[in-house]
């Protein structure tokens, strides 16, 4: 499924795929991801992947600007290697090489068992990231913004009880799912000290994906998407409402063959 795109997407919405492949968004909810380009080789050298936000493009995408405050939020990449050492990867927009060279944030993450992009929790316009350690407490990474220094600032405890799901999805808001197949939202506040409003119960049955993503807004409608591939390899559309009760339409098919990616993001 890799190929090299030949000309720019127009707007878009990125959404990145773990072998190395990117697809753009169409705006079309029948049809809302054209294919993958190859961006580059060797990330499975990385055990964890994600965007500390979901990706945010338009028609500036083959502006060939390196990374700036323009390129902030456009789905900056973390990346943890089998060593526990953290790698951060700076958003560009320069032509079919949307990722700066990486930067070491620092060793000793294995002691987390998910690592998440929160899009900008604490709404100061830098991403944050939220890290579980194997005691299920969950962690707030606050960006910095710096190109230079520390990524992040140091972390701040969100809570306990984590450990009761299996997947968690960020951008503003939190999709987590429990181990029973349970999803449920937690909508950001902007308070770092209550990041998360208590949870709302999306529905059940959701044990039948092994990946999901929040995208971003791919059908070009104003609200956040979701997409989560079953285990035979289809990928499903849910088209984000906007609603804490209903944040989803019904799902759209929109596609098979996703299993030969070993990670979405």
């Amino acid at each position: 499924m890799s190929r090299r795109r030949s000309g720019p997407p127009g707007p878009d919405r990125p959404f990145t795929l773990g072998s190395g492949d990117r697809s753009s968004g169409t705006r079309s909810a029948t049809a809302p991801l054209s294919g993958p380009y190859k961006i580059g080789s060797g990330w499975q050298t990385y055990n964890t992947l994600t965007a500390l936000s979901p990706n945010k493009q338009g028609n500036h995408y083959w502006a060939s600007q390196k990374p700036s405050a323009r390129t902030r939020g456009l789905g900056d990449v973390v990346a943890r290697d089998a060593s526990g050492a953290l790698w951060y990867y700076d958003r560009q927009l320069v032509r079919e090489t949307p990722f700066a060279a990486r930067v070491k944030v620092g060793g000793g993450w294995n002691v987390y068992d998910r690592i998440d992009g929160a899009g900008d929790l604490d709404r100061d316009g830098y991403m944050d990231l939220l890290a579980r350690d194997k005691a299920g407490v969950l962690w707030l990474y606050k960006g910095t913004g710096s190109f230079t220094g520390a990524r992040s600032k140091a972390r701040v405890r969100v809570g306990g009880g984590w450990g009761t799901y299996d997947r968690l999805a960020g951008g503003a808001d939190l999709l987590a799912r429990d181990r029973t197949g349970v999803l449920w939202l937690y909508r950001g506040t902007g308070d770092t000290t209550r990041p998360y409003t208590a949870r709302t119960q999306i529905g059940g049955g959701w044990q039948s994906y092994d990946q999901l993503v929040i995208t971003g807004d791919l059908t070009n409608d104003g609200k956040a998407d979701a997409v989560a591939r079953d285990r035979t390899g289809v990928l499903w559309l849910y088209q984000g409402t906007g609603k804490t009760t209903g944040p989803f339409t019904a799902r759209t098919r929109i596609g098979g063959g996703w299993n030969t990616y070993n990670h979405l993001f």
